[in-house]
């Protein structure tokens, strides 16, 4: 098992006793690229649009086919697949009918509030407020949720922190020796890509000034 698989499995269940904590069933994330909470839960980031529900006792994900293999990982317990709008609807109702007559966390705090939990669009959430009155689901901000869940790093993440801290001061040392007068900045850009993608993936675009 990967480094990868323990922090989300981590992160998994961390989330769950804090479910259990605020006394709330689940907790949906919905997102297309715009909820930096769904590439926290699965670890990797999904470019369709992806539907996360986490319950106290499983993690659900529903994703277009073409990105299904991108979150097949150990803690997430269940892959379902939509190929199309109304499939992606028609799996929405089964996820919220999981939780009929509960109550589950939503990305919904005012965004000056808690931008950090207030990322989900107008068309999915007025989808989600349908689906969620159908069924009797109660639909609460997670903002205070999410804060609680993201302040503080599993042992997991430290460790994950730690690799990438080290992985990243050896590339910039390794770039070091190579650079020389006269080189441009994209020269040495690209100097310190080749090396980071050597060692796995970079997390953000690389500025050199």
């Amino acid at each position: 098992m990967s480094l990868l698989d323990d922090v989300v499995i981590s992160r998994k269940n961390r989330a769950i006793n804090l479910l259990k904590k605020y006394d709330v069933d689940g907790w949906l994330v919905i997102s297309s690229g715009n909820d930096v909470n769904a590439e926290y839960l699965v670890g990797t980031k999904v470019y369709g649009t992806i539907t996360i529900l986490l319950l106290r006792d499983s993690l659900t994900v529903l994703v277009s086919k073409l990105e299904e293999s991108m979150v097949r990982r150990k803690g997430v317990d269940e892959i379902m697949s939509y190929y199309g709008s109304k499939e992606l609807i028609t799996k929405l109702m089964e996820l919220l009918s999981r939780v009929e007559g509960g109550k589950i966390f939503v990305n919904i705090a005012p965004p000056l509030l808690a931008p950090y939990a207030s990322r989900i669009l107008y068309s999915h959430e007025r989808i989600i407020r349908s689906l969620a009155q159908l069924y009797g689901v109660d639909l609460i901000p997670a903002h205070k949720y999410v804060w609680e869940l993201r302040s503080i790093k599993t042992n997991e993440e430290l460790e994950a922190l730690e690799q990438a801290v080290k992985a990243t001061v050896e590339a910039i040392n390794t770039v070091l020796e190579r650079v020389k007068i006269g080189m441009r900045e994209k020269e040495v850009a690209a100097e310190l890509y080749r090396e980071i993608y050597r060692q796995g993936t970079p997390s953000f675009e690389t500025i050199v000034a």
